[in-house]
C-alpha cells in the first residue's frame, strides 16, 4: 500500500523539502523592493530578503513565525479597499488561488495593487504539470 501512495502522492512524501524549493523558487522570481504576500500565514517565505514584506491573510498572524515588516489582516476580495492607495513591486500568491471561489474576481481585485512594471506570482498544487509561473504587467 505504501509504494501505491508513494507513486500516486510523490510530493507528499517529501513536503517540507518540497515547500522549501518552492518558496525559495518563488523568492527568486521576486521584482523590487515592495512585496505584497497574499495568503502567507500558514507558511511564510524566509528566502525574501532585503525587501519590505507586508503579509495580508484572513487568519491571524502565526506566533513564532518568520515575520514579515506588517500583517495585515482581510479577506482577498476585500484586498484591494483595504490596501487602496498602495502599490507593490510584486505580489505573491502562494497555493491560495485553487481556494477560491472566484479566481478571476482576486486577479482583479490585485491588480491596481501592482506597479507598472510589477510581477504577479502565482503557484499552486498540481501533480504532472508545471506548479509556477509569473507574470509581468505592463500598461
Amino acid at each position: 500500500m505504501s509504494q501505491i501512495i508513494k507513486r500516486m502522492w510523490p510530493n507528499r512524501i517529501k513536503s517540507t523539502l518540497y515547500e522549501m524549493r518552492r518558496l525559495r523558487l518563488i523568492a527568486d522570481h521576486v521584482v523590487g523592493d515592495n512585496i505584497l504576500d497574499v495568503g502567507y500565514a500558514s507558511l511564510p517565505n524566509p528566502y525574501l530578503k532585503n525587501c519590505h514584506r507586508t503579509g495580508y491573510d484572513i487568519i491571524e498572524k502565526p506566533e513564532g513565525a518568520f515575520s514579515y515588516e506588517e500583517h495585515i489582516r482581510g479577506d482577498v476580495y476585500d484586498i484591494k479597499e483595504k490596501l487602496k492607495g498602495r502599490k507593490f513591486s510584486t505580489i505573491i500568491c502562494g497555493e491560495l488561488i485553487e481556494h477560491l471561489e472566484n479566481p478571476y474576481l482576486l486577479l482583479r481585485e490585485l491588480r491596481p495593487l501592482l506597479n507598472f512594471d510589477g510581477r504577479l506570482i502565482i503557484s499552486r498544487p498540481i501533480l504532472l504539470v508545471s506548479r509556477f509561473f509569473w507574470l509581468n504587467f505592463s500598461d
